[in-house]
C-alpha cells in the first residue's frame, strides 16, 4: 500500500508536466542493480520530512527483498543514511536545486533525477554533506540484506 500511495503521488505530480519538490533514494535491488525510488512533497515545494520517508523506503525494500517488514524496521528503521539519497528543492533565485550525496551508485545517474522530478535544463546539482551516506549506517542496511 506505501508504493502505492507514493506512486500516486508522483503520478500525479509527473502528470502536471512542472517542476516540484521531493526526495529520492537509490535502493540495491536484489538483483544487483540499483533502483531511483523518488517521493513527491505534499506541499509541491518542500522536501518530504526525512524520517517518513526513510520508513516508507524500508517498507519497499522489505517488500522487494522479501523480507519480514517488522524485523527489517527493527534492524534498520534508524538508518536513514545508510543509502545514497537526496533532496529537490526551489531555490530562492528562481531555479531548481538537486542535493546528493558524492556516492551515486555504479550504473545509476543524475539525470534519471532530472526527469522523476520534471526538472529544467538550469536545475544546479550539488553534492551536499547532509546528503552522504554513513558508513555505519550503509553497513547495517548491507547486512539487514544480506548483500
Amino acid at each position: 500500500m506505501l508504493e502505492t500511495r507514493r506512486q500516486y503521488r508522483l503520478r500525479l505530480m509527473q502528470s502536471l508536466g512542472k517542476p516540484f519538490a521531493g526526495r529520492f533514494y537509490w535502493t540495491p535491488l536484489p538483483t544487483g542493480q540499483w533502483d531511483l525510488m523518488a517521493f513527491a512533497s505534499k506541499y509541491h515545494r518542500d522536501p518530504p520530512d526525512d524520517n517518513r520517508t526513510w520508513k516508507e523506503v524500508v517498507a519497499i525494500l522489505s517488500l522487494k527483498w522479501g523480507i519480514d517488514s517488522i524485523q527489517l524496521a527493527r534492524r534498520i528503521n534508524d538508518c536513514p543514511h545508510g543509502l545514497p539519497r537526496g533532496r529537490v528543492v526551489p531555490m530562492a533565485n528562481g531555479v531548481w536545486g538537486v542535493f546528493l550525496g558524492s556516492d551515486i551508485p555504479t550504473g545509476s545517474d543524475v539525470e534519471s533525477v532530472l526527469r522523476s522530478f520534471r526538472l529544467p535544463a538550469n536545475t544546479q546539482v550539488m553534492t551536499d554533506e547532509k546528503e552522504q551516506i554513513i558508513p555505519e549506517q550503509t553497513e547495517r542496511v548491507r547486512l539487514a540484506l544480506m548483500v
